[in-house]
């Protein structure tokens, strides 16, 4: 599993997930969590990890569409 850093259009902070999907930093997509949350505000891949730097319980990406860059 992948934890990717990500960047709401809605705002400049950055989350983590974690995803078995293959995302491509730098692009915009509209991703849904593993407890069936559709995000409003695209999301843009910021970074690709291995491990994590975020101490607490992660979502997951279960669904991702590509959107139109912002």
């Amino acid at each position: 599993m992948k934890v990717y850093e990500v960047e709401f259009h809605y705002g400049r902070n950055t989350y983590e997930f974690l995803s078995d999907l293959d995302l491509e930093v730098g692009k915009t997509y509209r991703i849904t969590n593993d407890l069936g949350h559709t995000y409003k505000s695209r999301a843009l891949i910021v970074d690709e990890r291995d491990v994590s730097i975020f101490s607490g319980q992660m979502r997951e990406i279960v669904d991702a569409e590509e959107e139109m860059p912002w």
